[in-house]
């Protein structure tokens, strides 16, 4: 939520006009990744409300259609939820990059961190888990996530077209780290409103306990997600007009 849309908005504003607020930076420079991070900071504010020119989505909120999560691993925590029509708030603000590690080599790969104070999803769910017993619900949800921290690893590979040099993704993977997760599910079980709050407290008394459970889910779903949308974004843009 987070790291396609700021390298999104970095490479086409490199590729057309750079607006004034955002850094350029030339790859050969001695403080690169301080520029990158820099840059990437900027570019959350400049493009969080989208550019239709540019092609470039809302970013606040931001739009996710699906998301399925999995985890069977652990008998009292299992669970199957898709979320569906999902919208994102707070992953533009106040955003900090706290470390961005960068090879434009042959062994081409970036690694970058950030931290946000919050983040919150919002929309329907579908839910089967077990949760102190089996549980099968719909309705609306909230989820927010507080103070976390995100590493992105990339790696990545350079191809020529129409006679210039352009970037493609290989790989992407985030991990994402919250300090603690507040979880709210409508009527997750309507028929008895004491036996629901005993549930939910529940699942926010081990907020992070259930979050490792879908984490890998978690993970993979968005890391697919920024990888396709930087690939298509990659593939309009030559790597000479990103990095100067």
């Amino acid at each position: 939520m987070r790291f396609f849309l700021l390298c999104s908005c970095f490479s086409i504003a490199l590729a057309a006009k750079l607006p004034s607020s955002i850094q350029k930076c030339h790859r050969n420079q001695p403080d690169l990744p301080q520029c990158v991070a820099r840059a990437i900071e900027a570019s959350f504010e400049t493009f969080k409300n989208g550019n239709k020119e540019l092609g470039l989505p809302q970013s606040e909120p931001y739009f996710v259609k699906e998301i399925n999560l999995v985890s069977d691993s652990s008998k009292q925590f299992s669970s199957r939820i898709k979320f569906v029509n999902v919208t994102v708030h707070g992953t533009t603000n106040n955003i900090h990059v706290t470390n961005v590690k960068i090879n434009l080599g042959t062994d081409c790969n970036w690694i970058v961190d950030t931290r946000t104070p919050q983040a919150t999803m919002e929309g329907d769910y579908e839910m089967e888990a077990t949760i102190l017993f089996p549980i099968k619900a719909h309705g609306k949800f909230n989820s927010t996530m507080v103070d976390y921290t995100d590493r992105h690893t990339i790696k990545c590979e350079f191809f020529e077209k129409n006679g210039k040099k352009y970037m493609k993704l290989n790989s992407y993977t985030m991990d994402l780290r919250p300090s603690r997760v507040i979880y709210y599910f409508q009527d997750i079980f309507p028929t008895n409103r004491k036996i629901e709050a005993d549930i939910l407290n529940t699942m926010n008394e081990n907020s992070l306990d259930i979050f490792k459970e879908i984490k890998p889910s978690f993970d993979a779903t968005f890391s697919k997600i920024y990888m396709d949308g930087m690939n298509i974004v990659l593939s309009q843009i030559p790597f000479d007009d990103m990095f100067l």
